[in-house]
């Protein structure tokens, strides 16, 4: 029994890696010990094969060890690494089905929060009861007058604050005159492509449920007026509010014939969204006087562009 215990322990010794460089160094030791001592005996050419052979052994015992020390484990099957490489895999899938699921949850949250015709929605200091819109026939509506195009905001459009007075005379006009109206908002992710940080070409600016994307405090905002908020998708540029499907839902009626349209900034979301109406063959009208450039000075050119695509503009909204 004993003897069967001081094999078993022998093997165990020479086999760890540690104790197979040990024997081999001391294998070869007494090798170079004897080579050296019969070295005396033979003439130097074959004295000097002898070193050759002695250092060739100990490269190769290097070696071993090296390899058995830093043994690859993929060169044998390991049935619990094959396990957890499996629940690893699982792991993966669950985490990225949730961030699939969480991302889509995101975009339409931002959707839903003002697509539910039937919800009233909480914004800021009022409720504003969504209503039918089967029966507008115009609409009016009003891009990004957010707190970030205006004085202290990250993206001020020149005179942005000469804007609020008469629009909100015009919204109050149009609200008397039955229009269906429509307040657009910028509504970005802190990553969306267009910040300069994500190698886009603006500042962050309207991050979504933060002061800046808000509207500004003193527009008039009736209690029935429909919100889209848009540029909610990364990757997508975030021009114009038709990127949420509730902005075609509201415009793409049959019974709407003239859409009105005013806000920020001409150059961008204003003409997007001036364009993508005209592209649903509605008569669509640029208050002129309603709207602010982020260029004036080359406003003129941009204005240009309008005619091209059929826009009408004109200086106040006139209700036939």
């Amino acid at each position: 029994m004993e003897d069967k215990t001081s094999r078993s322990e022998f093997i165990k010794t020479i086999t760890n890696p540690l104790g197979f460089y040990i024997l081999s160094l001391l294998i070869v030791e007494s090798t170079l010990s004897i080579i050296l001592v019969a070295s005396d005996l033979l003439p130097s050419d074959k004295a000097i094969g002898m070193y050759l052979v002695v250092g060739m052994f100990f490269i190769v015992s290097i070696l071993v060890f090296l390899l058995v020390w830093f043994k690859p484990k993929n060169l044998t099957f390991d049935k619990k690494a094959h396990l957890d490489s499996d629940k690893s895999k699982a792991i993966y899938n669950s985490v990225n089905q949730t961030v699939k699921e969480t991302y889509m949850g995101y975009k339409e949250s931002a959707v839903k929060d003002v697509e539910n015709l039937n919800s009233r929605i909480k914004n800021d200091h009022c409720l504003y009861s969504v209503t039918d819109n089967e029966n507008f026939q115009d609409v009016l509506v009003v891009v990004d007058v957010q707190n970030d195009f205006f004085p202290n905001g990250s993206l001020p459009v020149p005179e942005a604050e000469s804007l609020i007075q008469p629009l909100n005379e015009a919204i109050k006009y149009a609200k008397e005159a039955g229009f269906l109206i429509i307040f657009t908002q910028d509504w970005h992710p802190i990553n969306h492509s267009s910040f300069e940080d994500n190698e886009g070409d603006w500042k962050p600016h309207c991050i979504k449920e933060t002061n800046g994307a808000a509207l500004h405090p003193d527009l008039f905002q009736p209690y029935n007026a429909q919100y889209v908020r848009f540029g909610v998708e990364p990757e997508l540029d975030g021009y114009s509010p038709y990127e949420n499907p509730l902005m075609d839902q509201l415009i793409n009626n049959i019974q709407i014939r003239r859409v009105y349209i005013t806000g920020i900034a001409l150059e961008y979301c204003v003409y997007a969204t001036c364009k993508q109406t005209r592209e649903r063959n509605k008569e669509t009208i640029a208050i002129d006087t309603l709207i602010r450039a982020a260029s004036p000075k080359k406003a003129s050119e941009t204005w240009k562009k309008f005619d091209k695509i059929n826009v009408i503009r004109q200086a106040a909204i006139s209700k036939s």
